[in-house]
């Protein structure tokens, strides 16, 4: 995956994410393959806003799409999501 940011002022970071997930050999297990991930193919992208409240503690707002890319998605459920957290930094 790759993720690029970008910090319009003190508090905030916006950032853009891509991942992806291309299995390139054939399966072997075929009983544990949702669990080992053989067979899973994927694309996602997604967009994410950080605003720093204190200097440890953010609110962070996300949302997330997977979508097909060199191959079509296979072996996994995929739905956008939005998502709304805290973030918690050790510095």
């Amino acid at each position: 995956g790759v993720e690029v940011g970008y910090q319009p002022g003190p508090k905030w970071w916006i950032m853009a994410r891509g991942n992806a997930l291309v299995t390139l050999g054939e399966q072997t297990n075929a009983f544990a393959d949702f669990i080992r991930s053989d067979g899973t193919n994927f694309m996602a992208a997604g967009l994410a806003v950080n605003y720093s409240v204190t200097d440890q503690w953010d609110i962070v707002l996300q949302a997330q799409t997977f979508f097909d890319g060199w191959h079509a998605r296979t072996n996994l459920y995929s739905a956008p999501l939005v998502g709304l957290g805290v973030a918690w930094s050790l510095d």
